[in-house]
């Protein structure tokens, strides 16, 4: 597994689908009413204002997202290019986004 810092050009589509999944999933915990709720905001807005502050972050602390490629070419780790095995980890941002 091949650790390298984010890349917004290369690696913002497989970040929102990871922030996509950990909302559906955080939304399944509560019912219907709640995954119904998360799944709303999952808007093209959204995906931009949480795209924006990702890169407001990396400003700041270039090291502030790492991604683990599985595989070591493109960080998606699959053929497809959808995030299939592209994972993130993320510390501590100064500033808290919406």
């Amino acid at each position: 597994m091949d650790l390298r810092p984010y890349d917004s050009q290369c690696d913002g589509a497989a970040l929102w689908k990871c922030k996509a999944a950990l909302e559906r999933e955080l939304g399944a915990l509560g019912g219907d009413a709640k995954a119904t709720t998360y799944e709303g905001k999952l808007t093209d807005a959204y995906r931009g204002r949480y795209l924006d502050w990702v890169a407001w972050c990396i400003e700041r602390d270039e090291g502030c997202v790492i991604v683990a490629a599985h595989d070591g070419r493109d960080g998606t780790g699959d053929d497809e290019g959808d995030g299939g095995s592209w994972r993130a980890t993320r510390s501590s941002c100064p500033r808290r986004w919406r």
